[in-house]
C-alpha cells in the first residue's frame, strides 16, 4: 500500500518568565582575537577579507553582524578556526553562552591547544560571573603561553574582583615584567594596594599610569580617592577638578568633590583612624547616590556607594538588599546570595529577599530548593502575587504543569493584571494543549503589554495549535524582529514551516536555533521532522533519536512530558515512512501507556494496522482519535485516505 500521508506532529515551546529579569555585563573587554592569517592555513583572498571585515566589527561592538561574515568563512572552509573561535567569541557577549560554548568546543576539536579559544572559555565564565571556573581557563592559557596578556589582564581584574589583592597584584606585577608601561596593570595594582587600605602606595602606581597617559581618568579619580580618604581634600579636590575639565559627565566627579569640600570645610576627623562622622541625612544622600547608579543599570559603581553606607551603618536594609540585587543582576548569583541572607539576619521577614534567594537556586537549576524559599516567603504573605508567580514557574520548570496553573491563578485572584502569571499560565496551557484557552491569556497579555515578545510566541504556538499556522508565523516574527537569535521563537517558527510543508526553511530555522543552543529540544524535534518532509528518513531518525537521549533521563514511563511524546510520535512517524511498522507500533504504544487519549499516536496506530491489511481495525482507532479531537485536521486526513483505499 503507497500514498498514505503520515501525520506531521506539532511541536510547541513553553516560555517561562520570571519576576526579576536578570541582566548579565561583561566586567572586562577583551581584544584576545585571532588576526594573523598565515600561508599554512591556505586561505583564499575571499576569506580573508572575510576575516578582516568579521574582526572590524568585533572590536567595533557589532556581534550580530560580525557572526553574519564568520558565517560566509564557515559556510567555505568549516574548518576554518579563526572563524570558528570567533563566532563562539561573538555569541558570548551578546549573551547567548551556550552557543558560544559550542562552537569554542568546536574549535578546540580542530586545534585543542588554540589558545584563543581556550581564552574565550575563560572569558564566557567571566561574563556569568563564575570566576572560579574563569581563572582555570586563563590558566590553560598560561600554561601554554606564560605571556599571554589578556589571560594575565583578566586574571588580575577577577582577583580583585574577588577581593584577593595579594593574588592580584603578582599577577600585575609579572605583566609589568613583560610590558613595563601597560596601563591595566598599572592602574590594576594601583586598585588593589587603594582597596588594601594602602592609600599612599596606590598613589605612586596612579602616576605611573599618569606618566604613561597623562589623561587616564580611571587614574586621576583612584588619586582624588586615595587623597580623600588620607584626609588630604585640598589634593582630593584638585585631582577632581582635573577629571572635571576632560570629562565632567565622569561617573560621579561631581558629587565626589562635594563630599571632599563638605569633609574639608565642616567634618570631624578623627586622628587615629581617620573615620568620617557623617549624619543620618549625608547616609541617606549617599544611599541615593546608590539608587541613581543602580536606576542607570551602572551597577559596580552602586555597589560603591552601598559600601559607603554600610561602613556607617552595617545593618541598613536598603544598603544591604540593594547590593545583593545588584550582585544579582550582574549574576554574581554566589554572592548576592550571601547579601540576601544578611538582610534576613537584620528582618528574616524581608519577602523580597526570600524570593530572590529562590530565584537564584532556579538560576542553578536547583528549582525544588527554590521552591521552599517561595514557601518561606508565603508563610509571611500568602497573598504575595510575585511570590505566588515564581512558584508557578518552579512548578512549571518540574514539569508539574497543573500545579504550576493553580499557583498562577493564586497570584490572578490577587491581580488580574499581573503580567508574569498571565504570560506564564498562557505558556502553561500551551503545553496542555489547551489551544484556545491558551489564546486567551496571551491576548489579555497583549492587551496590557502590546510589545511583549512571550506572548507574541506564546500566541504563535497556540494557533500553531489550532493549525492557523500562516497566522502563527506572523506572530513568530514579530518576536524575531525584535530579538533575530530568540531560540524559542527560531523553533517555533520551525514548527510553523513544517506544518505548512515548507521544510527547507523549517531547516533554516531549525539550524539557526541549533546553532545558539544545540540541545534546544523543540528545535532537535522540529529538524528530525523537516528532515522527514524532505524525504531524509534515516537523518531524521538521527535527530529524533538524538532529542530523545537529550531528554530521556528517567525510564520513559515516567515524568514525560507533551514534548517528550511529540519526540515519540515522530520517530513513530519516521519508522512508518521506512516500512519498519512493528518497531513503530513500540513506540506508539509507549505513547498510549503514558496518555491513552492522544489522538495522532490512535491515528498512525490506524494507518499502520490498515497498512498490515487490518483496515476495520484500522479505522476503529481513527474513529477513537476523533471522539478525542473531533477537529483535528491530520487525523481526518488520514481517515479520508482510508475511506479511499477501503472502496
Amino acid at each position: 500500500m503507497v500514498g498514505w500521508a503520515v501525520p506531521i506532529l506539532l511541536c510547541i515551546s513553553i516560555i517561562v518568565t520570571t519576576s526579576l529579569l536578570l541582566s548579565m555585563q561583561s566586567l572586562y573587554i577583551s581584544t584576545h582575537i585571532p588576526i594573523q592569517i598565515t600561508k599554512a592555513q591556505e586561505v583564499s583572498t575571499d576569506i580573508e577579507n572575510y576575516l578582516k571585515q568579521a574582526h572590524s566589527y568585533f572590536y567595533d561592538g557589532n556581534d550580530s553582524l560580525a557572526i553574519t561574515i564568520y558565517d560566509k568563512v564557515l559556510a567555505i572552509d568549516p574548518k576554518n578556526v579563526n572563524a570558528t573561535v570567533m563566532k563562539g567569541a561573538s555569541l558570548s557577549y551578546l549573551g547567548q553562552y551556550n552557543g558560544a560554548m559550542t562552537w569554542l568546543d568546536k574549535a578546540l576539536t580542530i586545534d585543542p591547544k588554540n589558545t584563543d579559544a581556550l581564552f574565550y572559555k575563560g572569558n564566557v565564565y567571566d561574563l556569568q560571573g563564575k570566576y572560579e571556573q574563569a581563572l582555570l581557563w586563563y590558566d590553560k592559557v598560561l600554561a601554554i603561553d606564560p605571556k599571554d596578556m589578556d589571560a594575565l589582564i583578566n586574571k588580575g581584574f577577577i582577583f580583585n574582583n574577588l577581593e584577593k589583592y595579594d593574588n592580584a597584584i603578582p599577577i600585575y606585577e609579572k605583566i609589568l615584567e613583560i610590558d613595563p608601561r601597560n596601563v591595566n596593570a598599572l592602574y590594576g595594582k594601583g586598585l588593589a594596594l587603594f582597596s588594601k587600605g594602602q592609600d599612599e602606595e596606590s598613589l605612586i602606581w596612579y602616576d605611573k599610569v599618569l606618566a604613561v597617559d597623562p589623561n587616564d581618568k580611571d587614574a586621576i579619580y583612584g588619586k582624588g580617592l586615595a587623597f580623600y580618604y588620607l584626609g588630604k581634600y585640598q589634593e582630593s579636590i584638585d585631582w577632581y577638578d582635573k577629571l572635571l575639565e576632560i570629562d565632567p559627565s565622569y561617573n560621579n566627579v561631581s558629587y565626589a568633590k562635594k563630599l571632599a569640600l563638605d569633609a574639608q570645610e565642616n567634618e570631624i576627623i578623627d586622628a587615629g583612624n581617620q573615620t568620617i562622622l557623617i549624619e543620618a541625612d549625608e547616609r541617606d544622600t549617599l544611599l541615593n547616590k546608590g539608587f541613581e547608579f543602580h536606576n542607570k543599570n551602572n551597577l559596580h559603581e552602586a555597589i560603591v556607594w552601598y559600601d559607603k553606607v554600610l561602613e556607617i551603618d552595617g545593618k541598613n536594609i536598603s544598603a544591604l538588599f540593594s547590593k545583593a540585587l545588584a550582585l544579582h543582576e550582574l549574576g554574581k548569583y554566589e554572592e548576592a546570595s550571601a547579601w540576601y541572607d544578611k538582610v534576613l539576619a537584620v528582618e528574616p521577614s524581608d519577602i523580597d529577599s526570600l524570593v530572590n534567594k529562590g530565584l537564584i537556586f532556579e538560576s542553578f537549576g536547583n528549582y525544588t530548593e527554590a521552591l521552599a524559599w517561595y514557601d518561606k516567603a508565603l508563610d509571611i504573605d500568602p497573598t504575595d502575587e510575585h511570590t505566588l508567580s515564581s512558584k508557578g514557574n518552579a512548578l512549571m520548570a518540574l514539569d508539574l504543569t497543573e500545579e504550576a496553573i493553580t499557583w498562577f491563578d493564586k497570584a490572578l485572584e490577587v491581580n488580574p493584571n499581573e503580567i508574569v502569571s498571565l504570560t506564564s499560565k498562557g505558556g502553561a496551557l500551551v503545553n496542555l494543549g489547551r489551544y484556545e484557552n491558551a489564546l486567551n491569556y496571551t491576548n489579555r497579555v497583549l492587551a496590557i503589554e502590546p510589545n511583549n515578545p512571550v506572548a507574541w510566541t506564546n500566541k504563535g504556538a497556540a494557533l500553531m495549535g489550532l493549525d492557523k499556522n500562516e497566522e502563527a508565523l506572523k506572530w513568530v516574527d514579530k518576536a524575531l524582529e525584535v530579538d533575530p537569535n530568540d531560540v524559542f521563537a527560531l523553533s517555533n517558527k520551525a514548527g510553523a514551516l513544517v506544518n505548512l510543508k515548507r521544510y527547507e526553511e523549517a531547516l533554516a530555522a531549525a539550524n539557526k536555533a541549533l546553532d545558539i543552543d544545540p540541545n534546544q529540544i523543540i528545535a532537535i524535534s522540529n529538524k528530525g521532522t523537516a528532515l522527514l518532509g524532505v524525504g531524509k528518513d534515516q537523518e531524521a531518525l538521527e535527530w529524533l533519536d538524538k532529542g530523545l537521549e537529550l531528554y530521556i533521563k528517567k525510564p520513559l514511563e515516567v515524568d514525560v512530558d507533551r514534548n517528550q511524546i511529540l519526540l515519540i510520535n515522530n520517530k513513530a512517524a519516521t519508522l512508518v515512512m521506512q516500512g519498519k511498522y512493528q518497531e513503530a507500533l513500540t513506540w506508539l504504544n509507549l505513547t498510549l501507556k503514558i496518555e491513552p487519549n492522544n489522538a495522532l499516536a490512535l491515528g498512525n496506530k490506524g494507518i499502520i494496522f490498515s497498512i498490515l491489511g487490518q483496515e476495520d481495525e484500522g479505522l476503529t482507532l481513527i474513529n477513537k482519535a476523533l471522539e478525542i479531537e473531533p477537529n483535528n485536521t491530520k487525523v481526518l486526513e488520514l481517515k479520508k485516505q482510508l475511506v479511499e483505499y477501503m472502496k
